[in-house]
């Protein structure tokens, strides 16, 4: 970019970072451009079930499918997944593979056996890991996509949509 850094360090006291960048005025730049929100198909409402431990990630789901309109309900681990999925139905659930106590996997079996009401509700695994092993381990745990992290919304409506579409075709 044309620019420079240049750093100013005393040990003990700390360090003194300066950053060039030659951008023009500020009233020279360009607006970036406002994307709508990616629209997320499906009956409106959707009621979505997102358990992730990492309260950044969690939000984000959130925030995409909020402003798609659709309700969230969300868990910090696979246990509260359980609960909350025992407790009410959703259109879609959205988990991550690794959580403590609990993780994605075993979570879905827990679903997947029990009598709540999410028994043959898509589930999609979020992880973060881009193994094979990963995607394996979360199809063979009953999961039925797998998404990596960071997704942004395309991408998550893209996948509701699949999630969506594969149910109905299923009955």
């Amino acid at each position: 970019m044309g620019g420079g850094i240049t750093v100013e360090s005393t040990l003990g006291k700390g360090s003194r970072f300066r950053v060039r960048l030659p951008f023009g005025p500020a009233e020279a730049l360009a607006e970036p451009p406002i994307n709508p929100p990616a629209e997320i198909p499906g009956p409106a409402p959707l009621a979505v079930l997102v358990a992730d431990d990492s309260r950044a990630n969690l939000g984000l789901m959130q925030a995409y499918l909020c402003r798609a309109g659709h309700r969230v309900v969300t868990g910090a681990s696979g246990d509260e997944a359980v609960a909350a999925a025992e407790a009410e139905r959703f259109d879609v659930i959205l988990l991550d593979l690794n959580m403590p106590s609990l993780d994605g996997p075993g979570a879905v079996r827990l679903i997947r056996n029990g009598t709540g009401p999410n028994r043959r509700t898509p589930i999609l695994a979020l992880t973060a890991g881009a193994e094979e092993a990963d995607r394996v381990r979360a199809l063979a745990s009953g999961m039925d996509a797998y998404l990596i992290k960071p997704i942004g919304e395309a991408g998550l409506a893209r996948a509701l949509a699949a999630a969506l579409t594969a149910r109905e075709m299923a009955g």
